[in-house]
């Protein structure tokens, strides 16, 4: 099921070089921004997503996670029934995707450029690190159970969800675990579209579109109660969960 990279790899060095990334990331934003302001703090976290993403495909020899070519085609329905409500549902009615590109054209060319690589550089580091070398290092870690692509999901979308941990500077806290919670929920979502592409491309683009907003910088981590964050997007991570479940099955 899995390329021949991933059964070679030792998860503890993956799993240690996930941590320093990380821990580079976040301490050189702060840096960054205090330092060289808002300009050198876009400019450097982007250079840096884009070489963690180059040394990832050069590393992973590629961006293959499965030697099958297409996993979509293992359980067609289900995966286009997932499509479906990822795309209508959440990317266009949710997240008003179209809506906040048509708000962001209206903004100057400064503000423009700036929301755009903000959100560009989440969407190619956060899902190198996590639907990348992270899945790489929990799918050769679990690679002898029975469920390594489930535990892999399971133990990125966590650990994706508790990185927002670090909003709380300043922030309210009930803010910060909503979007703990829906973050979560939402990484489930990104990896069953990295196995379904079986690439990396799409999650990057999805991640870039849900971020692309006019008021990245300014609005609040979340808004609302915890329960309608619940209702919302717990069916997402549970159908994400189930389809990544289910190709796993079927692959075997």
């Amino acid at each position: 099921m899995f390329n021949k990279r991933i059964k070679s790899i030792k998860p503890q060095f993956l799993l240690l070089l996930f941590i320093i990334m990380l821990v580079i990331y976040g301490l050189g934003s702060s840096f960054l921004y205090r330092t060289f302001g808002l300009t050198g703090y876009i400019i450097g976290r982007l250079f840096f997503a884009l070489a963690c993403y180059f040394w990832f495909i050069h590393f992973h020899k590629g961006n293959r996670l499965l030697t099958e070519a297409h996993p979509f085609f293992q359980a067609p329905a289900f995966s286009l029934i997932f499509l479906l409500i990822f795309v209508v549902l959440y990317m266009v009615h949710l997240f008003d995707v179209p809506g906040n590109i048509t708000a962001l054209l209206k903004q100057d060319i400064s503000s423009i450029l700036c929301n755009t690589f903000i959100a560009l550089t989440a969407g190619i580091f956060e899902e190198t690190i996590f639907r990348g070398i992270g899945a790489d290092t929990f799918c050769a870690w679990y690679k002898e159970t029975n469920h390594p692509l489930c535990h892999s999901a399971i133990w990125t979308s966590l650990i994706f969800g508790l990185s927002h941990l670090s909003n709380m500077n300043g922030t309210d806290s009930s803010q910060v675990w909503i979007q703990v919670f829906y973050a979560c929920m939402l990484g489930m979502a990104l990896y069953a579209w990295r196995i379904l592409t079986n690439g990396m491309i799409l999650p990057i683009m999805l991640h870039f579109l849900i971020d692309l907003q006019p008021n990245l910088l300014t609005e609040d981590v979340a808004a609302g109660s915890f329960c309608i964050y619940v209702v919302i997007f717990l069916p997402l991570g549970l159908l994400s969960f189930a389809l990544i479940y289910q190709l796993e099955k079927n692959l075997k």
